[in-house]
């Protein structure tokens, strides 16, 4: 019984690290890669650059469990360049360099939930360059178009162009790039919901130094424009646990807006369902009858 629960012990600790060794060819430019983490398995990616010089981690999207699943970051001495959970978990926009030429990343797990066993947290993406030049500052943002359609626009803000003296800004839908040389802000779309959009803004002195957008998408509208002469506008989601939805209806003519719930349910006592008036105010905060929302119904003061 002994020699059994050490063979078990042996290979839970043969199966609990997963690690893997690149080499960043510097007159090439970035590697990416992405992946999925699984529970309890140590994940460690290690890049070397190919000519001594230091390395840049740029980090374009994903998520860790807050508070479990540690992010971390090791410098060329082994030293911890970072070690958290990023913003509430989305490790998106990070970025590091090392001191020389190593970098390495690393989840370590624990043994709940992980990104292979839930869809709230999506596999981490991220681009290694050899840091031969300075990489932009681009600050992307998601704006909403639902006034004119279902739809959105992505901006990318140049803040830096680093050592470029021009970068190119590309989507990932196949748009004309746009070629920018100086600070200042460049719009993509209008994409409709659900697209799923990335963009890249590439020095074209040096393919090495590049960022990368995190992915962007609007599944619903959170501002609808109601056209009164149109008739109801109708609205259908499902929640997620620790996720804030918020719905912005304007009525066309200023008039005020009737909202009636037709079907749906809260967790009572723990999920409010509120609305709130054209100023503000709450028009309702509570859980219906018992979490059901049926035959609610309110009129706001003005025209949202």
């Amino acid at each position: 019984m002994r020699k059994l629960y050490f063979l078990v012990l042996l290979n839970f600790f043969f199966l609990s690290n997963s690690s893997a060794q690149t080499t960043v060819d510097c007159t090439i430019g970035p590697v990416t890669n992405t992946f999925c983490y699984n529970s309890n398995v140590t994940e460690s990616f290690t890049y070397t650059s190919s000519d001594g010089s230091s390395l840049n981690l740029n980090i374009t999207s994903g998520n860790v469990e807050v508070n479990w699943d540690e992010f971390i970051v090791l410098d060329t001495d082994g030293s911890e360049l970072y070690n958290g959970y990023g913003n509430g978990g989305d490790v998106s926009g990070l970025s590091f360099q090392s001191t020389g030429d190593t970098i390495t990343v690393e989840v370590t797990p624990d043994g709940s939930v992980s990104c292979v066993q839930t869809s709230s947290i999506n596999p981490i993406t991220y681009s290694v360059s050899c840091a031969t030049c300075t990489n932009p500052q681009v600050d992307f943002q998601l704006i909403d178009d639902c006034i004119n359609a279902p739809q959105f626009f992505v901006e990318a803000n140049v803040l830096d162009l680093g050592s470029a003296t021009d970068l190119d800004i590309t989507d990932n839908q196949g748009n004309p790039a746009q070629t920018v040389s100086a600070t200042g802000i460049v719009s993509f779309g209008p994409y409709p919901n659900g697209t799923v959009v990335e963009l890249t803004a590439v020095n074209n002195q040096d393919a090495n130094c590049q960022v990368v957008s995190p992915q962007f998408t609007q599944d619903v509208c959170t501002t609808t424009l109601v056209d009164c002469t149109a008739g109801p506008v109708n609205l259908n989601f499902c929640y997620d646990s620790g996720v804030i939805e918020e719905f912005i209806f304007v009525s066309s003519d200023g008039s005020p807006l009737n909202i009636v719930v037709n079907s749906g349910n809260v967790e009572n006592n723990f999920d409010e369902f509120i609305v709130l008036d054209t100023d503000g105010s709450e028009l309702y905060n509570g859980y219906g009858n018992s979490g059901n929302l049926f035959g609610l119904s309110f009129q706001s003061t003005g025209d949202t």
